[in-house]
């Protein structure tokens, strides 16, 4: 078992699911990897969503702006073991989203 702060997930599962397909995808994917690389917890969201977006220019939506002010409250409170949040787009590929978990096994 592995402990997991809560909420981080359920905004990013369901802007896949809300933004990006379009009601005209064939054939959508969502999956959700975990992993594990020396101490350090990987957990990774990806959709091949053809909704094509800037991650740097996008309006950051109400679920994405708690997610992070909720890392920030774990990183302070958590500081040997900080809790990042990268979200990268990729033209015919999709969304990836990874959120990684320094010294989670340590």
């Amino acid at each position: 078992m592995i402990d997991f702060p809560p909420l981080l997930l359920q905004p990013v599962l369901e802007n896949s699911l809300r933004h990006a397909f379009a009601t005209n995808h064939t054939n959508p994917m969502l999956n959700v990897s975990i992993f594990k690389e020396n101490a350090t917890l990987y957990v990774e969201v990806s959709d091949n969503g053809n909704t094509s977006w800037d991650t740097e220019k996008a309006k950051e939506g109400h679920g994405l702006s708690l997610t992070k002010k909720r890392l920030a409250v774990y990183n302070d409170k958590l500081e040997a073991m900080p809790i990042k949040m990268q979200i990268k787009y990729q033209p015919g590929t999709g969304t990836i989203t990874t959120f990684s978990f320094k010294n989670w096994f340590a």
